[in-house]
């Protein structure tokens, strides 16, 4: 039999084995309250920022977002001059990244500078001698532990670089007021987006896909008032011009259409059908590496054009011609084959994209070029050069009528033929 005092000390044992383990209570940032915000020093920073612990002060201010964990830090600007900041998550799980403002005044006097419910990166003007507040904070409880801050001052990174536009954020887009609207200018300023831009470009052919690493990126935002097919043009000096459009916010985005979008698109362009009440979002990017040199652009939203719609034939031809090219050192016979076409439309379009192939036996050619269309119908010439195998007599001739820009490459009309093709002058 146990004696009492040992069955005392069994029961108290088994007491304390019983009684639940009370949670690690992590201490808080040293600059959990903005009073006690870390001074970045003049040059700027890339810190790691440490979440575990943080709380949300009564005194917070906010951008439309409840931050719930919160840290400060606090920059004085020894000059004017542009300042970049940006903070992101280490694993970047949608709903979990951080967001960033930037406050001016004092504790308990805040002004906001740069303040956005979706902000992960910003981008101001700071004036010497003013102190600003960062404020870094988790859109939602138990958010991301380990953060990555980097406050660029630009004339300390970069002084003679150009300095982006302010549409260079997603969450900064430009509003557009209404449509058809349009813009020149030089896009060579604008960077490319951060680790959140939402898409990245792809398209597959074959089954293999190819993506475009983002280069240089700018916003813009748009409000439908009616239901309309609208599209998206972005024409410049860029190899591979990328144009996407999509809905609601970086954290939870909708991809609507992209320059790869089938049947709606074509290099820097895109369709897609807006709905009343709906925002919409456009980025227009360079597909590559950023371009630092000018780049002159123009962009454009506009109502879609109406498809065309009608039939498209080929004309008889006369005119099989032979030239004599000199390439030194002896001349080279060169055929020409001249395909007429007839269009009739629904509606006038200025220039319709014409392609053509012709057979003769085993010789094949092929051809394009542009023929109004107005008043219903249409008609013109075009030129091309065949191979030499090509002599009077029979040829079989297939046309392709596009009005490129509202149909995107989509074939409005086909129509094979035969066509007697005769020596011509």
């Amino acid at each position: 039999m146990f004696q009492p005092n040992i069955r005392r000390m069994l029961a108290a044992l088994l007491t304390a084995a019983a009684t639940t383990v009370p949670a690690i209570a992590w201490a808080a940032p040293a600059n959990d309250d903005i009073a006690q915000a870390i001074v970045i020093a003049a040059g700027g920073t890339a810190a790691t920022v440490l979440m575990t612990g943080a709380t949300q002060s009564a005194t917070d201010p906010s951008c439309g977002t409840t931050p719930y964990q919160s840290v400060w830090y606090r920059y004085t600007s020894p000059v004017d001059q542009f300042i970049q900041a940006r903070v992101s998550a280490t694993t970047g799980s949608t709903p979990l990244r951080p967001r960033m403002a930037v406050w001016g005044g004092a504790p308990g006097a805040l002004s906001a500078v740069q303040c956005h419910p979706d902000a992960h990166e910003v981008e101001f003007y700071a004036t010497a001698g003013t102190a600003y507040y960062f404020e870094v904070y988790s859109p939602v409880a138990n958010g991301e532990t380990t953060l990555n801050l980097n406050v660029n001052p630009h004339a300390y990174v970069n002084p003679w670089s150009a300095v982006p536009p302010a549409n260079d954020l997603f969450w900064f887009a430009e509003a557009i007021p209404g449509v058809p609207w349009s813009t020149n200018g030089d896009v060579g300023a604008a960077q490319g987006d951060s680790s959140y831009d939402p898409f990245t470009p792809c398209y597959t052919d074959n089954g293999v896909t190819f993506c475009y690493p983002y280069g240089d990126t700018l916003w813009y935002s748009f409000t439908a008032t009616a239901q309309q097919d609208l599209d998206v043009l972005f024409t410049s000096a860029y190899v591979s011009p990328v144009v996407q459009v999509m809905t609601g916010t970086l954290d939870q985005p909708t991809l609507v259409a992209n320059s790869f979008t089938p049947g709606k698109s074509k290099p820097g362009a895109t369709r897609f059908s807006a709905q009343p009440g709906v925002t919409y979002l456009f980025e227009f990017a360079s597909g590559g590496a950023e371009n630092t040199a000018d780049v002159y652009a123009s962009l454009a939203l506009r109502p879609s054009p109406p498809v065309t719609t009608g039939s498209v034939s080929a004309a008889r031809t006369d005119k099989l011609y032979h030239r004599w090219v000199w390439v030194d050192p002896f001349y080279e016979k060169v055929t020409h084959v001249v395909v007429g076409v007839n269009l009739s439309c629904s509606t006038s379009i200025p220039s319709v994209g014409v392609s053509f192939t012709i057979t003769q036996g085993a010789a094949q050619g092929s051809g394009s070029g542009t023929v109004p269309c107005a008043g219903g119908k249409g008609n013109g010439t075009i030129d091309a050069i065949v191979p030499n195998a090509f002599k009077p007599g029979t040829a079989s001739v297939a046309l392709n009528a596009t009005d490129y820009d509202s149909n995107f490459n989509q074939t409005a009309a086909a129509a094979p033929v035969q066509l007697k093709l005769a020596a011509g002058p």
